[in-house]
């Protein structure tokens, strides 16, 4: 398990969900909650998996998940916290929740390009 410590600098609240950005020495994190209460200037230790971190050259930009498809943007809904964008990949609709603010600072559009990306060891395989 990863962890790093930090305070709660900001949070935006919508449905239910929350969107707290997290900073500490020389980081900023932002983390997705369902419920809690959460206050600015509190001190919180993040926790994250092994397994859900992602690795990328910094001149190759190749990552290291998998599964890479670069799809259309089809559709894109957000509420201020969250945004779903829809891909058309092969003729099926495939949706990924971002937060809002990654919509905004990648600018995703409806009828651009964009890469999705899905690790190996969060696919689950069923018969049938």
């Amino acid at each position: 398990m990863n962890w790093l410590v930090g305070k709660i600098v900001s949070q935006q609240i919508a449905q239910g969900i929350a969107f707290i950005k997290v900073e500490g020495d020389g980081f900023s994190l932002g983390v997705m909650s369902l419920g809690g209460e959460w206050r600015e200037g509190e001190s919180v230790k993040a926790c994250f998996k092994e397994s859900d971190v992602m690795i990328a050259h910094k001149q190759s930009f190749q990552i290291s998940a998998r599964n890479k498809f670069l799809c259309l943007v089809t559709g894109i809904s957000e509420n201020g916290v969250l945004a779903r964008v829809e891909f058309d990949f092969l003729g099926r609709k495939i949706c990924s929740l971002i937060s809002y603010e990654a919509l905004r600072e990648l600018n995703v559009r409806v009828g651009e390009e964009f890469f999705w990306f899905v690790k190996s060891n969060e696919i689950i395989l069923e018969r049938g």
